[in-house]
């Protein structure tokens, strides 16, 4: 009797470690439909292949990552048979097997489409970056699937003819730079409002056209994006349309332009070739910029294909532009800061114009790259590049000890909306035929209003700085 009771104890252990088994091997395996995609569990991915080497699929170019998942994190309970067996005591917690896990990220595309669907998959892999389709001039239309999570920086860099771009609800992080210099770029319908942006010191945008409109979840993450840089907004509301397979970026352009010279896409500019790169200006700036270029004032930061040089300039923009206009006039060479102060960009140039002395963080750490500069900062700023080249001793900190010697002009219409630290410097660059105002007597030093700052009023744009520094190196060296 005894040695039964053995048997059917071990029969009915048999069964349930049977059962077990059954159920973790038809399920030993995550199911990546419904996983929680983590960007970090993206990031700490490694490459695959030797030296990460790009494979191709049909018109697809990508390369495969890895990552280890495991398994105990994941663990499930495993359900009770019905009926139990025998000496059945309870639910079983049972773990996934740990497992590498491998995914795509898509790195360029050798087909004739000019408007692209991203697939969501690869040889079984899903797809969860993109990367490396920058300077791709041929490039329309962009849609990618729900599987891609991240857009690195860069990805899409330099597509002068793309007009459209759709990234779906997947997506929670767009790399810096993503969509710099896409200067025919009209619509970006961003269906994650949470989306999180990592461009502080790359500008996901730069070079953009003025009726850059983004398309997302009102009262959002990206809503205040778009309002902190000036992109216009509107509400998305169901679906973004359809791609268009032909769209007409521009009207025609003149039929007999000049070789170096042509209209540009907004009234009133001008592509200008500078040798280095065709931008954009405005048509009563071409003369000082071209200036600015043969004087090596133009600094790499804006030396990117189709630059917009009617935007406004930032503040790192403005460090290579006053770092040229100091090496000009003092006849030096200005070096960059050993060791970074700040913890929101290593750019060469803004560490040239803190260490020489040209301009100091908006904090002990942090210089703000991205900060736009209105009138008055930037003839503050460019006389303080006067004064560090020309008059020994002088500092950042002991500025006030160093007053210019000038016979003062006229007010201007608005002197009262001046600030007291900018008023010295206004002047003395207005007397010296250096900067000018904007008409009626009135210089602009900055915004007053909520309105002014709602439309950009008073901000400098990268044109006025390059000619201010221009002006100055001609006028005062």
């Amino acid at each position: 009797m005894k040695f039964r009771k053995i048997i059917s104890a071990a029969l009915a252990l048999l069964l349930l470690l049977a059962f077990v088994h059954a159920v973790v091997a038809d399920d030993e395996t995550i199911d990546w439909d419904t996983f929680d995609w983590d960007i970090r569990i993206i990031r700490d991915s490694e490459v695959l292949g030797e030296s990460g080497a790009s494979q191709r699929s049909g018109d697809w170019l990508f390369r495969v990552h890895y990552f280890y998942v495991d398994g105990a994190s994941v663990a499930r309970t495993v359900p009770p048979p019905v009926p139990p067996p025998v000496g059945y005591t309870g639910p079983v917690i049972e773990p996934i097997p740990s497992q590498q896990v491998k995914w795509v990220e898509i790195r360029g595309y050798t087909g004739d489409a000019t408007s692209i669907t991203f697939p969501d998959s690869i040889d079984g892999w899903p797809v969860r970056s993109v990367a490396g389709f920058g300077n791709n001039s041929t490039l329309i239309s962009v849609t990618l699937p729900d599987s891609v999570v991240w857009i690195r920086n860069g990805a899409f860099s330099g597509c002068t003819s793309l007009t459209s771009v759709t990234l779906p609800n997947s997506v929670t992080e767009i790399g810096g730079g993503a969509f710099r210099d896409c200067t025919a770029l009209r619509n970006v319908y961003i269906l994650n409002g949470a989306m999180r942006f990592t461009d502080t010191s790359n500008p996901m945008f730069q070079g953009h056209r003025r009726d850059l409109t983004i398309h997302s979840e009102e009262d959002s993450a990206v809503h205040a994006y778009a309002e902190r840089n000036n992109i216009n907004f509107q509400p998305l509301t169901g679906l973004p349309p359809d791609p268009d397979p032909d769209p007409d970026p521009d009207p025609d352009p003149d039929p007999d332009p000049e070789p170096d010279s042509v209209p540009g896409s907004v009234q009133g500019t001008v592509n200008v070739n500078l040798g280095f790169a065709t931008v954009i200006i405005s048509g009563w700036a071409e003369t000082e910029v071209r200036r600015a270029a043969e004087l090596g004032l133009i600094p790499d930061s804006l030396r990117t294909p189709n630059a917009d040089y009617t935007r406004p300039v930032t503040r790192a923009e403005f460090a290579g532009i006053a770092v040229r206009a100091y090496e000009s006039l003092a006849n030096a060479t200005a070096l960059p800061a050993i060791f970074s102060p700040f913890k929101d960009t290593n750019d060469t140039d803004a560490l040239k114009a803190y260490n020489t002395g040209l301009m100091v963080g908006v904090s002990s750490d942090e210089f703000a790259p991205n900060v736009l500069l209105n009138r008055e900062q930037c003839a503050t700023a460019l006389t303080r590049v006067f004064k560090r080249s020309v008059i020994p001793g002088w500092s950042f900190a002991a500025d006030s000890e160093y007053p210019l010697d000038f016979a003062r002009p006229a007010p201007f219409a608005d002197d009262a909306n001046i600030s007291d630290w900018a008023r010295e410097s206004v002047y003395f660059m207005s007397a010296n035929g250096i900067i000018q105002g904007i008409g009626n007597n009135m210089f602009a030093p900055r915004a007053t209003t909520s309105a002014e700052e709602s439309v950009g009023y008073a901000q400098a744009t990268r044109e006025q700085a390059l000619i201010i520094a221009l002006r100055m190196v001609e006028n005062l060296k």
